[in-house]
């Protein structure tokens, strides 16, 4: 950047600095009254594009124009210079960031498996517990017909051995603690 305007500044002043003055022509005529070009319609939007001079801009001559023109070229090189340091840091963020997406859509997706696999383990759960409170309640009735059936021989029994079936309605007689029978069935 600085090499070139170092050139460009050189070649305005050796321009500018290398002409110095022309000889004035002397010429024993006379001058004629400069007469105006005739004014062609077609030639109208030339004024419209031609680079016209900055009111803003005092300079007088070509070394001041080249310098500021010099000067502004620095700028706008040193803005360019500053726009490209941000565009790669914003790439290198983007990349950084897209790195971390696919990062997380692999956690994401192992995340989904892993909870489709424990979904599949709870209805697998929730029917194994369905089937066993199913077999539970099946055991207590039959453990009830069971006891029914236990209950139904020990009366039988008792009726063989002599005891006499409570009747319903009368109440139970109880031998207290002192009238209890030794373990032999005989009392003394």
């Amino acid at each position: 950047m600085q090499r070139t305007v170092q050139r460009m500044l050189w070649i305005v002043l050796s321009a500018v600095g290398g002409c110095g003055e022309w000889p004035a022509v002397s010429t024993n005529r006379q001058e004629l009254p400069a007469a105006e070009p005739p004014a062609r319609p077609e030639a109208q939007y030339l004024s419209k594009t031609a680079v016209q001079a900055d009111p803003d801009n005092k300079t007088d001559n070509a070394v001041d124009a080249a310098l500021e023109w010099a000067k502004k070229y620095a700028e706008v090189s040193d803005k360019a210079h500053q726009f490209q340091r941000e565009n790669r840091s914003l790439v290198q963020g983007n990349q950084d960031l897209q790195q971390q997406v696919v990062r997380l859509q692999a956690d994401l997706n192992r995340a989904e498996k892993e909870l489709a696999e424990a979904n599949a383990l709870l209805l697998e759960m929730r029917q194994e517990l369905t089937k066993w409170k199913q077999n539970v309640l099946g055991f207590r009735d039959e453990m009830r017909t069971a006891q029914q059936a236990e209950l139904e021989a020990l009366l039988k029994i008792l009726n063989l051995m002599g005891a006499e079936p409570a009747r319903a309605g009368e109440p139970t007689t109880q031998l207290s603690s002192t009238e209890k029978e030794p373990p032999g069935g005989q009392a003394e």
